[in-house]
């Protein structure tokens, strides 16, 4: 244990991450070593110090008490018993200093953790076997493909887990009954729920979840919110009025929102062999949801094809207007609010690709390509909606006063 600890301690100070290969075993004070992978950001605490470890879905990562043993038959006086104790106890000491370094936003070994590693000894382990627990004890996790999409569940799931979790890892994300999770906006590049939480008395239990996917294959999990039994708030910020602009006004971009790992959409207690079919499985929920939803929720709108525009179009797919921009991008200045319904024409036809570089790669263009030849497969019509609700698409366009600019596709009819 003493070597551990002046291994963690260096890898610490001097900002070496750490990893467990796949199919590959760190058990006892490995982990001790393991739990110490740091690196430096400007965003960490003090000087920068970030956790930073990470696991394979097929690795195996366990923990335990130390271990003092002496010989069975030894006769020892006083003071040599004395000192031993004071040497395991100043061991201990040391481990607990190194597990309360700080490591934004937390400690580097938090207590719930060192908590179960003291309950196991021997040839027991606490093993960290699901999605949960390295989400909680903030153990990145390689091997693993999150969902793209979201059903209502996940993200119910989500608004628990993004709770919870700064405080302790629970196997349990609530019970979840139809209605808990309402989708209130499809104006973003990806929907947003508006989620009432697992039951807690008479207290507040209130989320907005978004996940964005990129036809470049990266997503983004946005949230905010309250856990009101125990008194906490997601992004250590609630929603404000979030859910009312999202409700009753179009909007860009989901505000009060910041990016989280897309693991809790998982139930915690998912195991990390089956981390990836359960993301396949919130896949075809969310599927399945979108395509059972009524026109009121989506205007109706089905992009199955796209190319060069020869006609009118018009306003479509948001609350009240769309922004135009100066160039094929949310982070471009506003040329003109769009009114719901007004009809613009073409400025020159053509399809433009985003300029988000988050956004970058011909997958879509590709799909676009073979839509307008009919050569597009089942599976591949979803992949080229979702190129539309990821805003790839853009169009050139005018107003009836005269202003000129861009308007993703994906609120054009």
């Amino acid at each position: 244990m003493t070597e551990a600890l002046t291994i963690g301690t260096l890898l610490y100070d001097r900002g070496i991450r750490t990893r467990i290969e796949a199919d590959q075993s760190c058990l006892s004070t490995c982990s001790v070593v393991f739990m110490m992978g740091t690196r430096f950001f400007e965003e960490g605490v003090d000087d920068g110090h970030n956790a930073s470890r990470r696991m394979h879905v097929t690795s195996r990562l366990g923990f335990q008490k130390p271990e003092f043993k002496v010989e069975a038959d030894g006769v020892f006086d006083a003071a040599a018993v004395e000192t031993s104790i004071d040497e395991a106890v100043q061991t201990i000491l040391a481990f607990l200093k190194l597990a309360n370094l700080g490591s934004n936003p937390n400690v580097m070994v938090p207590s719930d953790l060192i908590e179960k590693m003291f309950e196991h000894q021997g040839h027991d382990f606490y093993y960290i076997e699901t999605t949960g627990q390295t989400s909680r004890w903030d153990i990145g996790l390689d091997g693993f493909e999150p969902p793209r999409r979201m059903d209502p569940r996940a993200a119910h799931t989500a608004c628990s887990n993004l709770g919870i979790w700064q405080k302790r890892y629970e196997a349990d994300a609530g019970i979840y009954n139809d209605g808990d999770a309402l989708m209130v906006d499809q104006s973003t590049e990806g929907v947003v729920f508006k989620v009432n939480g697992a039951f807690q008395s008479d207290a507040a239990h209130e989320c907005l979840i978004q996940l964005k996917s990129y036809p470049s294959g990266g997503v983004e999990l946005n949230a905010c919110g309250n856990l009101g039994r125990e008194n906490l708030l997601i992004a250590n910020k609630g929603c404000g009025n979030g859910i009312e602009e999202l409700i009753y006004h179009s909007s860009d971009q989901l505000e009060y929102s910041y990016d989280f790992d897309a693991r809790a959409l998982l139930p915690p207690a998912t195991e990390l062999s089956r981390a990836n079919a359960e993301a396949r499985e919130i896949e075809a929920r969310a599927q399945d949801f979108l395509a059972s939803q009524t026109p009121s929720h989506n205007n109706g709108q089905q992009h199955r094809s796209c190319g060069a525009l020869d006609g009118l179009v018009q306003v479509t797919n948001v609350k009240n207007f769309v922004n135009m921009r100066s160039d094929t991008n949310f982070n471009a200045s506003v040329v003109a609010e769009v009114a719901l319904g007004a009809e613009l024409r073409p400025a020159d036809g053509a399809i433009y690709r985003t300029s988000d570089e988050q956004a970058s790669g011909d997958r879509c263009a590709h799909l676009c390509s073979s839509a307008q030849k009919n050569a597009l497969a089942g599976t591949e019509v979803d992949e080229l909606e979702q190129c539309f609700q990821s805003n790839y698409f853009w169009y050139k366009l005018h107003t009836s006063q005269g202003q000129t600019g861009f308007v993703s596709a994906k609120y054009l009819e």
